[in-house]
C-alpha cells in the first residue's frame, strides 16, 4: 500500500485500484505493480539502501537514453519512466509495467529453439546498440586496452590474496599479455 501511495505522488492523476507484489531482489528493492482505474499496470520500485539507490538511478539514466527511434529498432519492449518521488535521500520510480517472468538459467537448458533464438536476437540487439545510448546515460565506456588494464588490476588484487593457484595466475597473465585477445572493438553490453 505504501508503494501505491508513493506512485500517486510520483505520477499526477494516477488513481490506484489494486496492488500486487512484483518479483524483485528484496534485499535491494521494494517493488509492487499498481493497477489504475483504466486497467493500466505500473511497476513501482524503491531502493532499500544507498547502493541499491545508485543502481536504480543508473537504470533510470539508461532507460531515459533510449530514444523513440532506438526503441523502434529493438526486438523487445523497454519500460519508460513515468515519474519519481523522493523518500528521504532516495528516489522511488514508477515505470509502465511490462509483463513477463524471470527464468532461471537451468530452465533454459531444455528451452525450445524458438526461445533460444529470441534470447540470441535480444542479446544481439543490445550488442548492436549505438554507443550514444551509453553516452546519453552517462555510463562508462572502455577501450579494449583500458578494459585489459582494468582486468590486469583485478588480477593483481586476486594474486595479492595468495588464494589463487600459481598455475591459474600464469594462465590469466598469459591471456592478459596476448594482444590478439585484446584487439576487439568495444560494444554495448547489458552489464547486469
Amino acid at each position: 500500500m505504501e508503494l501505491a501511495a508513493l506512485a500517486t505522488r510520483a505520477v499526477p492523476g494516477l488513481s490506484p485500484t489494486g496492488v500486487a507484489d512484483a518479483p524483485d531482489d528484496a534485499r535491494d528493492f521494494m517493488a509492487a505493480v499498481v493497477v489504475d482505474a483504466s486497467g493500466n499496470r505500473w511497476r513501482v520500485r524503491g531502493p532499500q539502501h544507498s547502493q541499491a539507490a545508485m543502481r536504480l538511478e543508473t537504470e533510470v539514466q539508461v532507460l531515459r537514453g533510449f530514444s523513440t527511434a532506438i526503441r523502434a529498432e529493438l526486438p523487445f519492449r523497454v519500460p519508460s519512466v513515468a515519474g519519481a518521488t523522493r523518500v528521504d535521500d532516495m528516489r522511488v520510480f514508477v515505470y509502465n509495467h511490462l509483463p513477463g517472468a524471470s527464468v532461471e538459467l537451468p530452465a533454459l537448458t531444455g528451452a525450445s529453439a524458438e526461445l533460444v533464438d529470441d534470447i540470441g536476437r535480444t542479446i544481439a540487439a543490445v550488442h548492436g546498440l549505438s554507443e550514444t545510448v551509453v553516452d546519453h546515460a552517462d555510463l562508462p565506456r572502455y577501450s579494449a586496452e583500458r578494459l585489459r588494464q582494468r582486468r590486469l588490476n583485478e588480477l593483481d588484487a586476486a594474486a595479492a590474496t595468495g588464494l589463487v593457484p600459481a598455475l591459474l595466475l600464469r594462465r590469466w597473465e598469459h591471456a592478459m599479455e596476448d594482444k590478439e585477445l585484446w584487439g576487439f572493438a568495444p560494444t554495448v553490453v547489458h552489464g547486469d
